[in-house]
């Protein structure tokens, strides 16, 4: 096994497009970040990556999984590979050896990487003393779909990429074209709904984005345009359907404080102590459902969460919709019949490995081509 370390700013991120042109050469990688991730690293909202056992680390671990398809470990795994890739961000130093292995040292920026439309990284040339094969630039496709991610380009881009690649990789599963288009959140209405084909809500922390995604989905509920909600979004969507239903005053808890219409409300336990919700759950649809249909036998979900739909909330829901509870009984999917896909899950299915997931996101394209 050789054991190679891109060490400085970027590091994730060429790790993922190496890791890919090894792949195709025929070699086989694993991936690794020693240390704490999060050290050196930026706070608040550069840190909402969910790992698989809970922890919440910087969003550029996402390449490390995405590339390897493999749970990301703060450890060095000891599995038989004929690569081990290490990233190790500023402010981290790169062990001298590995399983007794010396660990030769790439700067990050000398690695010849380029981005597609997703942002998916790709090795451009080949690199001296390493048999990646270089991949070419994906070639563009005729007539794309267009699909609306609410939210600034440049956060989608640069930290928060977990949505825009898992697109990127359905597109690829499902030979379709697609435009991502970008739909600022600043605006009580997002404009130019009307011109694309389906709608992503994404999940994170930024809870300045929640009136654009609330009066999105609305928008999306009237049109019968496809809607995926991931987390914050699925929250979003479920707030929408609640004020066209009687509710005209549901918000959130987490931004307005309680009161008599709050659609999420505190995770608590019985002696009231706050809960916080991380890692992965099984989530098991009802069955005869849209969502049971793309997710057979269930899938693993990524959570990280703190407030959950509210009894209240879910007793003024419209008959028609459908709530997928998890085995704790709070509602970890929504799905309304409004259009052939507008579904909400109360989690992160951007995120993970379990390719059960892949169901969803083909699902929502399939259903985004019917409006072409």
């Amino acid at each position: 096994m050789r054991v190679v370390a891109l060490v400085g700013h970027g590091a994730e991120w060429r790790a993922a497009a190496l890791i890919r042109a090894l792949a195709a050469s025929g070699a086989t990688a694993a991936a690794a970040r020693p240390g704490t991730p999060g050290t050196g690293d930026r706070a608040g909202e550069g840190a909402e990556f969910v790992a698989a056992h809970g922890a919440l680390w910087p969003n550029e671990c996402f390449w490390l999984e995405y590339a390897t398809g493999r749970s990301l470990l703060q450890e060095i795994p000891a599995i038989n590979r004929d690569f081990l890739v290490l990233s190790i961000p500023p402010g981290l130093s790169s062990p001298h050896t590995v399983a007794s292995r010396p660990v030769e040292i790439i700067p990050a920026e000398t690695l010849p990487v380029r981005a597609d439309i997703f942002g998916r990284p790709f090795l451009a040339a080949a690199v001296p003393g390493l048999p990646a094969q270089p991949q070419p630039a994906p070639a563009p496709r005729a007539t794309p779909l267009r699909i609306g991610i609410l939210g600034e380009e440049r956060h989608h881009r640069e930290t928060y990429p977990a949505v825009l690649a898992t697109l990127g990789d359905a597109a690829d599963r499902t030979f379709l074209s697609i435009q991502p288009v970008f739909l600022a959140p600043d605006r009580p209405t997002p404009r130019g709904l009307a011109s694309l084909h389906g709608l992503i809500l994404p999940g994170g922390s930024r809870l300045a984005e929640v009136p654009a995604q609330i009066a999105a989905a609305s928008a999306a509920l009237d049109s019968g345009l496809p809607l995926f909600g991931l987390c914050l979004g699925m929250q979003s969507l479920t707030t929408a359907i609640l004020r066209r239903n009687g509710w005209q005053e549901a918000e959130l808890e987490e931004i307005a404080g309680p009161g008599p219409q709050r659609t999420f409300t505190r995770l608590r336990d019985e002696s009231g102590r706050a809960l916080h919700r991380l890692g992965e759950t099984r989530l098991v649809p009802t069955p005869d459902a849209r969502l049971a249909a793309l997710l057979p036998h269930g899938a693993a979900v990524r959570l990280n969460h703190r407030y959950a739909l509210a009894s209240p909330a879910s007793a003024a829901l419209p008959p028609a919709v459908t709530l997928h509870r998890d085995a704790d009984g709070i509602a970890a999917a929504i799905e309304h019949p409004a259009s052939a896909f507008c579904i909400g899950l109360q989690g992160h299915p951007e995120q993970g490995t379990d390719p059960a997931l892949q169901g969803l996101w083909n699902g929502f394209l399939e259903a985004a081509v019917k409006t072409q």
